[in-house]
């Protein structure tokens, strides 16, 4: 067996801050800042105005987690990597969605206002 030097390989995904041996995708503070910038504006003006044309909060959880879902895989897709419009990109789409979906409908139902 070789030894073959973490250095040899060929980095898919660029350096953050830190240094790390292994290939995982880094979120920068660009990125990060843009994910917690446009979830903040889902959440305080779509979720609302969805609210005054309907009273179903289904309907609400669904648009606003398939936009949460689009803008953590745009971060990753285009700003971090610039893969562009790949398979993983719609799947981390999807994964996002249904993550953010379950979250914003446990929030929403079960929410205490005192």
């Amino acid at each position: 067996m070789k030894w073959e030097s973490k250095n040899l390989e060929k980095k898919e995904y660029k350096k953050g801050i830190g240094d790390t041996d292994y290939n995982i995708p880094i979120i920068s503070y660009k990125s990060a800042l843009f994910i917690s910038f446009f979830i903040l504006m889902i959440v305080l003006f779509v979720g609302p105005l969805i609210s005054i044309f309907t009273d179903n909060k289904l309907i609400m959880v669904v648009v606003e987690s398939v936009m949460i879902g689009f803008v953590v895989a745009y971060a990753q897709y285009y700003i971090q990597s610039n893969k562009g419009n790949t398979l993983s990109f719609y799947l981390v789409w999807l994964a996002f969605s249904i993550v953010s979906g379950y979250i914003l409908y446990m929030f929403i139902n079960y929410m205490i206002i005192v």
